[in-house]
């Protein structure tokens, strides 16, 4: 299985949810889930090798949340519950971290070769 096809059918399964309780929401929003999806087909679509991510979940906010880890290197794609804010991706090592909200295919390209180990100099 694909890493993109994992990270759908991982997705996928929860039932978006309006509802919460005194923990946070139950589950992701309709636009949350889409947007992850639709951003890691374009990492898909960017040409860089894809891999399977650690985790997948959702917050106690409702926001989608993707991790990938490579050694010290850790790539994170967070997708809000709410529409009026932006998915990101978080990046880190162990002595430096970047949020980018530029999430091109040229952008995602350079992240994940990153990741891969493929680039060395760490992402500005």
């Amino acid at each position: 299985m694909t890493a993109y096809a994992d990270i759908l059918r991982q997705v996928e399964v929860w039932p978006p949810s309006p509802d919460s309780d005194e923990l946070g929401r139950l589950g992701p929003s309709d636009y949350g889930t889409a947007a992850a999806g639709e951003i890691a087909f374009r990492m898909l679509e960017s040409g860089a090798r894809l891999l399977l991510p650690s985790d997948i979940s959702f917050d106690r906010d409702g926001a989608v949340r993707i991790v990938w880890e490579q050694g010290d290197k850790t790539l994170e794609l967070v997708c809000p519950y709410e529409q009026s804010q932006r998915p990101y991706l978080f990046y880190s090592n162990d002595d430096q971290h970047g949020i980018a909200h530029d999430l091109s295919k040229t952008r995602l390209n350079r992240l994940l070769s990153w990741l891969n180990g493929k680039l060395t100099e760490f992402p500005r």
